[in-house]
């Protein structure tokens, strides 16, 4: 009898697993099918309608609509579908989704920033300014100067001692012309 049993079991065994395999197969030719065997249509115009009555056309020709986000548009009013994909008139299965983004409305307009005009200047002024750059001074006048010329600032005299690390800044003494801050 234990070979009758062992013979019953491993059929039992068989039987499952031939079942398990016939639901896979079908189930597979099923999706298949969908994929493949639902009907055409072509994706309507859908620009510049409010998302109610998208919704309502894609639904009626079997068809889903997904927002994917807002963005402003000068065309569109606000709540309103600016751009979708597929493109209208392309055909599509059934089942098939439809994304559009909806307008915001117009883009926001950034405040005008005043631009600074320049000031006009005063003849008196642009004369002087004339002269002085047209003035040029003698070269042998110039050189005497340069040798006798006296720092007009102490304190640049004695920043330009310490960087070259003599240490004389801080032994001299005032000029009777200079005065110390």
């Amino acid at each position: 009898m234990s070979s009758r049993i062992s013979f019953i079991t491993v059929l039992k065994r068989l039987l499952t697993l031939a079942v398990l395999v016939t639901v896979f197969f079908l189930s597979a030719a099923f999706v298949i099918y969908l994929a493949y065997g639902g009907r055409e249509v072509r994706v309507p115009e859908l620009a510049g309608k409010s998302e109610a009555e998208a919704q309502s056309k894609l639904s009626g020709l079997g068809l889903r609509m997904r927002v994917t986000t807002s963005a402003p548009s000068e065309k569109v009013a606000a709540d309103q579908i600016s751009e979708q994909d597929p493109k209208p008139g392309i055909t599509v299965k059934t089942g098939q989704s439809v994304r559009v983004i909806l307008s915001s409305g117009p883009p926001a307009t950034p405040l005008p920033t005043p631009k600074a005009t320049p000031k006009p200047t005063s003849p008196a002024k642009a004369t002087t300014a004339a002269t002085k750059t047209a003035k040029k001074p003698d070269n042998k006048n110039s050189k005497d100067q340069k040798k006798n010329k006296k720092p007009d600032n102490p304190d640049a005299k004695k920043s330009s001692d310490k960087s070259s690390g003599t240490g004389k800044a801080a032994q001299r003494k005032p000029d009777s012309g200079e005065t110390r801050n």
